[in-house]
């Protein structure tokens, strides 16, 4: 029989969450069906599922932009388009989480499918906690957190257009109710300023929020009153 685990794993530093697909035959042994690396590792026998140590994602977010103008400055400064994808997402949280900023989601865009645990303890450019892996099949992911008793609050859709520019990332969402927002991801704080500055944008009009807050303290959408948000 056939069937997926969820499990949780502590490896020195990283604690994160898995899943493990294959046949139930006991406690579930790596050994050397296990590949680990300062990347992640993968377990690639009885079992098949990939983890990545947790990490700090450095981010900044921008709005009343002009896509227009946005996609002509990233051409002119070379930035390389990585894809364009639409998302539906599965928001699952915990009520005792939600004044702490955690939540869980579950992230599918036709090709891939991931597992995602986010928390934001402050808003600051490098204040969200992300562990993130990935899994088979959305429905039964999402499937599994209901089992186990974590509450689906929302599910939503977006699209996305993503650049390349330099060792930053440069992301265009758009949701179903506001205008486009802008995301600079990058590995420092530094470089999520330089792009910003290349792109022509003011570092004091940054916003530090998530997506629930933003639709929230810039254009009044409560999402936490919405089941589901979609186009």
């Amino acid at each position: 029989m056939h069937t997926i685990l969820f499990v949780r794993v502590s490896i020195q530093s990283w604690s994160v969450f898995g899943f493990a697909k294959g046949p139930i035959m006991g406690p579930l042994l790596f050994g050397e069906a296990v590949t680990v690396s300062r990347f992640g590792f993968c377990a690639q026998s009885a079992y098949n599922f990939c983890i990545m140590p947790a990490a700090v994602e450095i981010e900044a977010r921008f709005i009343n932009l002009d896509r227009g103008e946005i996609e002509r400055k990233l051409m002119a400064l070379g930035a390389k388009k990585e894809f364009e994808s639409f998302f539906k997402e599965w928001i699952f949280a915990y009520d005792e989480w939600l004044p702490h900023r955690k939540r869980i989601r579950v992230r599918d865009d036709g090709k891939n499918v991931w597992l995602t645990y986010k928390a934001n303890p402050t808003w600051e450019v490098d204040s969200t906690e992300e562990i993130e892996i990935k899994s088979s099949s959305s429905s039964n992911t999402a499937k599994i957190l209901e089992k186990i008793g974590v509450p689906m609050i929302r599910y939503q859709e977006k699209k996305r257009i993503e650049y390349k520019l330099g060792d930053a990332t440069i992301e265009l969402d758009f949701w179903p109710k506001i205008p486009m927002v802008l995301e600079i991801e990058a590995p420092s704080k530094e470089s999520v300023i330089a792009a910003a500055k290349l792109l022509g944008l003011k570092w004091e009009d940054a916003i530090f929020v998530d997506q629930k807050f933003l639709h929230n303290d810039y254009y009044g959408i409560d999402l936490d009153l919405v089941k589901e948000y979609k186009f």
